[in-house]
């Protein structure tokens, strides 16, 4: 189904529309028509839309692959309780690193400043 809002928040459904004008000859130079079987002189079908994705997907085998959805694994998702179970861990398991070792905040080769001392040079 192919359904759009307009600017005046009605549901629009497209999908009669398209089934209705399938057939309608394409405006431009694809020589095609709306449903995309390709055109000859006169809009007669050369080539159906069916023979069309065929052919490409011969040339093109690398165009498309099959995937098995067996392999894919839901994800996870925490529950609120489990959420907050895991940050009170980290939060632990930062605040033993911080305690356990001692961060030297100087900078290496840095002058010292001593209280007594001026900015006047």
């Amino acid at each position: 189904m192919h359904r759009v809002k307009t600017m005046k928040g009605k549901t629009l459904d497209l999908t009669p529309i398209m089934a209705k004008n399938q057939h309608t000859v394409a405006i431009g130079n694809a020589n095609m028509n709306a449903r995309g079987d390709v055109l000859g002189p006169g809009g007669k079908i050369i080539k159906r839309r069916e023979e069309v994705m065929q052919e490409y997907h011969k040339k093109n085998p690398q165009a498309t692959r099959r995937v098995s959805l067996k392999e894919v694994q839901p994800d996870h998702f925490p529950s609120p309780a489990e959420a907050l179970a895991n940050l009170k861990q980290e939060a632990a398991t930062q605040q033993k690193t911080q305690t356990s070792a001692p961060v030297n905040t100087a900078p290496k080769g840095g002058k010292k400043i001593l209280k007594d001392d001026s900015f006047n040079d």
